[in-house]
Order: C-alpha cells, then structure tokens, then sequence
C-alpha cells in the first residue's frame, strides 16, 4: 500500500475511533462523562511528561511568588482535567444547549457594553484565550439568532476536521480558515456580524512583544490592525466553568475603542497590550481552566532598538 494511502487509512480509523468513543461518553448521565473526564485527565497528566513540565514550568513563572509548588503541582493536574472534560464538552455543546434552554448552563456577568456595540453599525472584533470553554460562548450567541464567525486553523486529519466543522457550525457559528482569510474578516465587520478570535497565540519574532502573566509574549498584531482600519471595536470576554458541573459564567470585561487611540503613534502595541492584559484579568478568575501547556512563550523579545517611534497606524 503506498504511504499516502496508507495514512488516509489511518487517519480515518483515528476519525472512527474518536466518534465511537464520543457516542459511547455522549450516551453516558452527565456526571459520568464528568467522573470519566476527570479520570482520564489524571492519567494524562502522569502519562504525558513534557506537556506536564511545560504547564508546572509556566505556573511558576506565573504564579511562583504567590502560590506554593504544591498548588502550582495541583493546579497543572487540574488543567489536564479540564482540558479532556473541554474536549467532551465542546462535542456535546449542539446537542444540549439551544435557544430555549441556555440559561441553564450560562449565566452571564458584564455584557451590556459589548451588547451595545453589537447593535450598533461599527460591527464587533470578540477576543478571547485558550480558556475555560472558549467555543460556549459562539453556541450560546449562535442560539440567541446573532451568526457569529470564527477563526481557525483546520485539524490536519480532514475527516475529524469535517466532522468538527459540522458540530461547530450546528448553532449558527461559521468557521473560517485562517489562512487567506483577510478579505473575509473585512466582509465579515462590513456586514456588522461579530468576528471571533483566540488572541494567545505565538506570533513568532515579528509580532507584538506586551507583557502576559508578568513576561513578554509575541502577539500578533493583526487584530489591532484590522480594529483601527476598520473603526471597529474589540470586546474582550470568556467563558469559564463554574466547579465541576456543567455550568458556567460569561463575561467580557473590556471593550477597546479604537476612536480612543486616533492620535496614538503606538497604537497597535497599545490595543495589543490591552486586550493581552485583559485576557490574563480573565484568566486568573480560574486559572486552572488555562492552557497552560500550550507554547505562549517561545522566544526571548528582541533587544530594545534605539531609533525614532513610528506609528503602525494602517493606510486609509
């Protein structure tokens, strides 16, 4: 069997495996899925070693002069757990949570600010991390009738991409591919439709080097870009479980205008820094539910460069 083909082979008995899997958890009480989540999430913990330093390594530098190693030990385990139980929740969102039941499972904190811009002609810019449950709140507009857009890099496996994509999209949501999708991000504002991004993410030595968790962190610059380019605002917000039920706290606790930054030479590092900064505000409400295996810092900031500030404002 060539190798192409013998990786189409496996890739969809991986697809086969992980749906028999989903439908034998999603056939389970609640409480089960949880109970079993939690278990699997153990074993992952003490299975997987350098995922497990990785998130121990950040805590500390994070948390390391306030929290004992203990608690830092406890919470990465935690972050294991909560990562599997995700997983679990992210593949049942559609089929539990619609329109007429919602407020079961989402309270909502501070989003009159965010709800006021949504209803206005400027369109909207959501940001948000990798955490607590950061597809809930896409279900949860998508089932109040506001279509939202989203945008992602695809799974390389296309058959659990296509599956994921269908599930995601069953509330109203639209995926979009980050690769090539500039064009449609500018459609998606014009049309005043709230666009939707993870904003933690490695931006490699040419991002936006701001300040996250007390180190500095490369951030990609795009969305301040596209918010001063097109008059339109960011809301920075989450969602995040409250214990272990399936129940959970919405909230955005910022919203950044960029009429506020029309005369800043250094507005894209300013609007970066404080949607970032905001981000960790947000995290630390539980900071168990952070990725914190996941590679935010990569690499040292560049040296500091002794020259003339420019602006990065955006032609037009």
């Amino acid at each position: 069997m060539a190798r192409g083909a013998l990786n189409t082979v496996c890739q969809y008995l991986v697809y086969l495996g992980l749906r028999t899997g989903v439908m034998l958890i999603q056939a389970c009480p609640l409480e089960v899925m949880q109970a079993v989540a939690r278990g699997l999430g153990n074993l992952l913990y003490w299975i997987d070693r350098r995922h497990r330093e990785r998130a121990i390594e950040h805590l500390t530098q994070a948390f390391g002069h306030e929290w004992s190693p203990e608690r830092i030990r406890t919470t990465a385990r935690t972050c294991c757990q909560h990562l599997v139980m995700l997983g679990m929740e992210i593949l049942s969102l559609a089929k539990m949570i619609n329109r007429f039941n919602w407020y079961r499972y989402v309270e909502l904190g501070s989003i009159d600010q965010a709800l006021r811009v949504v209803l206005d002609d400027r369109g909207i810019i959501l940001v948000t991390g990798h955490f607590g449950n950061w597809e809930l709140m896409g279900y949860v507009i998508g089932a109040l009738g506001v279509r939202t857009y989203a945008i992602a890099r695809p799974i390389d496996n296309p058959y659990i991409e296509r599956w994921l994509l269908r599930t995601r999209e069953e509330t109203g949501q639209t995926i979009l591919n980050k690769f090539g999708a500039t064009d449609l991000m500018m459609r998606v504002i014009e049309s005043q439709q709230p666009l939707c991004f993870l904003a933690d993410q490695h931006a490699g030595k040419r991002g936006v080097w701001v300040d996250f968790f007390g180190r500095k962190a490369s951030t990609y610059r795009s969305i301040a870009l596209l918010s001063l380019q097109m008059n339109c605002p960011i809301a920075v917000g989450g969602a995040w479980r409250l214990g272990n039920r399936f129940r959970f706290r919405g909230e955005i606790n910022d919203v950044i205008d960029p009429r506020d930054y029309a005369d800043d030479p250094h507005a894209v590092e300013n609007i970066t820094a404080r949607y970032t900064g905001s981000l960790e505000r947000l995290i630390r409400n539980a900071p168990e539910q952070y990725l914190w295996m996941h590679r935010r810092w990569r690499d040292p900031p560049p040296p500091r460069r002794s020259k003339t500030p420019t602006t990065d404002r955006p032609a037009g």
